[in-house]
């Protein structure tokens, strides 16, 4: 997503906005030269429509709500971004956002979709946009409980405060339940990354990280060879466990999953028609398996923490930081949280496969926001043009916030972490398979479910393809 304004220019825009008053959030000013300023009006496109009032009905899981709304202002440059650029429409166009909080936790699946089932069941109306948890919403789509979104009125999909690889990605027949981009901060705050301590770098001399991103030489085998020989017994008991010394540390069975997205490999495919199929039998697929497993489960440098571990986000984060492995695998968001750490830690993108392949790539984490528009919403115009104004709204203003000033600003701890965010950013990737994991029958799991069975790819394969293809050809009936 490239932004439609230079950096500069957002951030001159984003400090006006942080010190504007109520009454002169829109239009913009910019500067061209020698010339006056320039007035731009962000909203250009999407009409000055007045709703008197009226309110926009937003169903929000209470984890994400910060993304959505903000009270009043506290002098945190994200929180702040986020209330401006509400308060920017509902003054735009005479509306209040009316925030309708739900448990959206995993844990909460069935109640959290169940309510947006029962809620168009009974045509209320209730709700005019939903933050829809990612690896869920899709249970929805067979009970057609969500409008298409490429025929709902004011949305322009094609913008750049949308996501033209989720559009293309997700579009079947013409269908696009649900969509992200610009106004979910945490589809960026979810990117698949990998963290370095820089001392433990130095200290077994391996050859700098950036250095080796740079150059196009950051491959998986390259990334063994920096762990190799790293792991150490440091309580002295004789065996190696979470608290000792590792080269590699990882939490979260996810984030391996995720490598076959950063080796550019898909497990589904779309023929010329646009048609998905399952495409497991990817010679590189098996090879990228057989890789991962031996990473994950067999390397003596590596350490996968047990998945049962309590608060095992924020322990990883702290063994990481406290000194317990050269390098980690997190999303960006560990980056804010880690950023008070004593120790100096870089930031990378996920290796490539090999030399040959083209870019970085990473995806991001399936707690992410997928939006949705319930099919009883009341007023389709309405909802997609204030929806489209928040997306257009986070372009300008909370993306710069949070990537620009939060990110690079204040997290980042050297020049070449800035360069790295940009680097993991522009690889972003989506797979279909892997987006709707449980709706088709958990294929897009596949990697980890091998994984996790201790069976060799052909075996496990064998024993679950069936289910697989049915599991999609089932989903995909939503959009026949």
């Amino acid at each position: 997503m490239k932004k439609a304004i230079t950096l500069t220019a957002a951030l001159l825009i984003f400090a006006q906005l942080v010190t504007c008053g109520e009454s002169t959030l829109t239009p913009a000013e910019t500067t061209t030269g020698d010339t006056e300023p320039v007035t731009t009006d962000v909203f250009n496109g999407i009409g000055d429509k007045k709703y008197d009032g009226r309110e926009f009905n937003f169903l929000i899981r209470e984890t994400e709500i910060d993304d959505y709304f903000i009270e009043a202002e506290s002098g945190e440059v994200l929180d702040d971004a986020v209330y401006k650029r509400n308060r920017m429409v509902e003054e735009r166009f005479d509306i209040r956002i009316n925030p309708i909080k739900i448990d959206g936790a995993w844990d909460s699946r069935p109640t959290y979709i169940g309510t947006m089932r029962n809620s168009v069941m009974s045509g209320s109306g209730e709700y005019d946009l939903i933050d829809g948890y990612a690896a869920c919403i899709g249970d929805g789509f067979a009970d057609r409980l969500f409008l298409n979104l490429h025929d709902v009125p004011n949305l322009r999909l094609d913008e750049a405060w949308w996501s033209s690889i989720i559009e293309k990605e997700l579009t079947v027949n013409g269908k696009l339940y649900a969509m992200t981009g610009d106004l979910a901060v945490n589809m960026w705050s979810n990117l698949f990354a990998l963290y370095f301590n820089k001392q433990t770098v130095e200290e077994f001399k391996r050859e700098s990280p950036y250095e080796l991103v740079k150059s196009g030489k950051w491959t998986f085998s390259v990334l063994l060879e920096q762990i190799k020989d790293v792991a150490r017994d440091i309580d002295g008991d004789g065996k190696m466990t979470v608290d000792d010394k590792w080269g590699l540390l990882v939490y979260d069975m996810l984030w391996f999953d995720n490598l076959h997205n950063a080796f550019d490999i898909r497990i589904s495919k779309k023929d010329s028609n646009g048609q998905i199929s399952l495409d497991f039998q990817n010679e590189k697929l098996i090879d990228a398996y057989e890789k991962i497993v031996a990473l994950a489960n067999d390397n003596p440098d590596a350490h996968l923490m047990n998945q049962s571990t309590p608060n095992i986000i924020q322990t990883g984060r702290e063994l990481f930081t406290s000194g317990g492995a050269m390098y980690f695998g997190d999303t960006l968001d560990a980056c804010t949280v880690m950023r008070s750490a004593d120790i100096e830690f870089g930031i990378l993108p996920l290796p490539k496969y090999d030399e040959k392949q083209e870019g970085y790539h990473t995806a991001s984490r399936d707690g992410r926001t997928m939006f949705v528009i319930p099919a009883d919403v009341k007023d389709s115009e309405f909802a997609g043009r204030i929806t489209e104004a928040l997306a257009v709204a986070s372009h300008e203003y909370v993306i710069p916030a949070y990537y620009e000033v939060t990110l690079k600003t204040k997290t980042a701890r050297d020049d070449d972490s800035s360069d790295m965010l940009d680097i993991i950013r522009g690889g972003f990737t989506l797979d279909f398979a892997a987006e709707y994991a449980i709706q088709t029958g958990n294929g897009g799991y596949m990697i980890r479910n091998a994984l996790s069975s201790g069976k060799s790819y052909a075996s496990f394969l064998a024993s679950n393809i069936n289910a697989y293809e049915a599991g999609l050809e089932k989903f995909l009936k939503a959009y026949e």
